[in-house]
């Protein structure tokens, strides 16, 4: 099969048993060899994939056994997303044997997104909610506290802002602190994974906004933007907030 390519190659093609042979022919004209080359891997995937695309298709289609895999402290457990028909769980897999030592089910409809280890044993994962199979899931501002064998399992509110790794009693959170007719305000609270309790760390300076934590797990930014997707930039230094950015004056957006 040839295959023309405006970078003035053309390749020839074909199969022989399981291998795909390619071969290519350099045409008159002008372009650099750097285009040439890209031309010439990019037509050599074409060729294969056409070669090979029943099989392939079949590959991606195929829903994962497991995704987003991240191994415990002690390198004992593996915590992976299980997708199922109505639901995602979170699969904790013996690394021994790797067989599965406990599924943690969420509940009809939800969906584990992210998880971080709290300890050797312990897990903190966020929730979302889906609606069917393909469905794009929807943040809840759901945490889940479970440990490996599926016990101390506790659901509280907010988002993981900094997992805290190296203390394995708390995390800090962003959440809602008061509704508002349009929005939220947001803050920041040290939040215990036993769910028993937290402490205020900050309040943000406008609704609806988000944070950003340093090396040092302190919060020293904050910014959102408003119905009119303008965004406003906030440092907190010296025990307040300033402003450092407004899109509105600057004709900018600065993300820390």
């Amino acid at each position: 099969t040839a295959y023309p390519c405006m970078c003035r190659w053309l390749m020839l093609a074909r199969q022989r048993g399981n291998t795909i042979v390619l071969r290519t022919r350099l045409l008159r004209g002008k372009g650099t060899a750097a285009l040439r080359i890209a031309c010439a891997l990019g037509l050599g995937v074409m060729a294969m994939a056409q070669a090979e695309g029943a099989t392939r298709l079949e590959d991606f289609l195929r829903r994962p056994a497991y995704s987003s895999v991240t191994i415990s402290p002690d390198g004992k457990y593996l915590a992976a997303n299980a997708p199922l028909d109505d639901r995602t769980a979170l699969a904790v897999i013996r690394v021994s044997d790797l067989q599965v030592n406990k599924l943690i089910d969420p509940g009809k409809d939800a969906h584990v997104d992210f998880t971080v280890w709290k300890g050797d044993e312990q897990l903190l994962s966020t929730v979302s909610l889906r609606i069917g199979r393909r469905a794009q899931p929807y943040p809840l501002g759901s945490l889940l506290s479970v440990n490996v064998n599926g016990g101390d399992r506790r659901f509280f509110g907010g988002n993981i802002l900094d997992p805290l790794i190296d203390d394995p009693e708390h995390v800090l959170i962003q959440r809602c602190r008061k509704p508002l007719m349009r929005g939220c305000l947001t803050e920041v609270v040290r939040q215990r994974i036993d769910g028993m309790g937290h402490k205020d760390v900050i309040v943000a300076p406008v609704p609806d906004a988000e944070f950003f934590v340093d090396h040092r797990h302190n919060v020293r930014f904050s910014w959102t933007s408003d119905d009119e997707d303008i965004q406003k930039l906030f440092l907190f230094t010296e025990g307040k907030w300033i402003s450092i950015n407004d899109e509105a004056s600057s004709g900018v957006e600065v993300y820390p």
